[in-house]
């Protein structure tokens, strides 16, 4: 038998209030150590959602930014794919305004991008295939924690309207050569 103390308002213990036995005990303990148990696994869990975030951040912004780069370059010439890096890298040194997230006024930024993603420059955006030109370096899925390049693309050629995004349909900024200037 265990005993259960209870403090009475002076402050005094008293050990007699009620005995409790020991399969009550047991049981106690437990549902005590369960309830531990899952606090434990909920609070790994939401750690390793944080690290695995922290973690895929760079890929993320990469990702997000190869989808606005391929998306600009088909609006500026007539829904063509690029042919390579170059014509990105290209297409940022013309257009100095473009909002990319990721460090892109660094020297190595496209290095850095190469590193982490991976284009299929034989896409072709009238047929579409293959379905996925945006991949992880290792050829896996992206992490895609804000945009995913690919469905970036396809809303893009889902929403052409004589080469121009229907502005009904999007609240994309107008697409001309010119920055808008404030």
């Amino acid at each position: 038998m265990h005993w259960c103390f209870n403090i009475t308002r002076g402050g005094r213990v008293n050990p007699d209030v009620r005995r409790v036995n020991n399969a009550q005990m047991a049981t106690h303990n437990r549902n005590l150590r369960l309830l531990l148990l899952l606090v434990l696994g909920v609070v790994v869990w939401f750690v390793g959602q944080i690290v695995y975030v922290w973690w895929h951040i760079p890929e993320a912004y990469a990702a997000w930014d190869a989808g606005t780069l391929l998306t600009r370059y088909m609006q500026k010439h007539d829904n063509e794919w690029p042919d390579g890096w170059s014509d990105l890298e290209q297409l940022h040194s013309d257009e100095p305004y473009l909002r990319l997230f990721w460090n892109a006024d660094q020297p190595d930024y496209f290095d850095r991008m190469r590193d982490m993603i991976q284009i299929d420059w034989t896409f072709d955006p009238s047929t579409r295939t293959p379905g996925t030109p945006v991949r992880s370096t290792d050829g896996s899925e992206l992490v895609c924690l804000w945009s995913d390049p690919n469905g970036m693309v396809h809303y893009y050629l889902d929403h052409l309207n004589n080469g121009k995004l229907n502005d009904q349909e999007s609240n994309a900024a107008p697409i001309d050569d010119e920055p808008i200037r404030i």
